[in-house]
């Protein structure tokens, strides 16, 4: 089975979860508990990469309100699609990070994200933890993601490297290893069913 076949299975099963689901509010928990365990480790503000969710997607919301105004230990930062994808080399000019600011708006891929923004290019934006959107994982723990790639290209121009945290709604570990020599890995997985 190759990883395109794992994909799709795990978007099929993940598209039947789309819409609000209570337990999402588990995998917040358990998102701000690793974070509160990384905090300690930096003399600064912890930068942090959360995303603004899609239907299928684990919602952050409440994680995201609550770290923005009872801590001052963190700066949230959230993806913004500059331009849509329109090949492999523009990827990297398409995927910019922005600090969390109101109000959103829907962007590409109808993505919410900051109105008025001042983005970041991959080479500026250096993030203490990543909290990616994952349709699963591999046997390895390799991201399985939506097939852009944008997280992975993210993640290996990080230096030094972030702290990596998974988030999917549905728990989906292949058993096989499908994961490509660039994937991204974490073994801090965190689905919310």
């Amino acid at each position: 089975m190759t990883k395109e076949l794992v994909r799709k299975e795990y978007k099929k099963a993940l598209l039947k979860k789309s819409g609000f689901n209570i337990r999402d509010k588990l995998a917040e928990t358990k998102i701000l508990k690793l974070l509160e365990s990384k905090k300690g480790l930096k003399p600064r503000k912890l930068k942090v990469l959360l995303y603004l969710n899609l239907p299928h997607e684990v919602s952050l919301y409440s994680l995201i309100k609550h770290l923005r105004f009872n801590h001052k230990d963190y700066e949230v930062y959230v993806p913004s699609l500059i331009s849509p994808l329109i090949s492999k080399k523009t990827q990297a000019k398409s995927f910019k990070v922005v600090k969390l600011r109101l109000p959103l708006k829907k962007g590409h891929f109808n993505i919410k994200e900051p109105k008025a923004r001042v983005p970041f290019f991959f080479k500026d934006a250096r993030m203490d933890v990543l909290v990616v959107p994952v349709l699963g994982v591999d046997k390895s723990y390799k991201r399985i993601g939506f097939g852009k790639g944008m997280y992975d290209i993210f993640y290996s121009l990080q230096n030094p490297k972030p702290y990596l945290i998974f988030v999917s709604r549905i728990r989906n570990v292949s058993r096989l290893n499908v994961g490509l020599k660039h994937d991204i890995y974490s073994k801090d997985y965190i689905w919310s069913n």
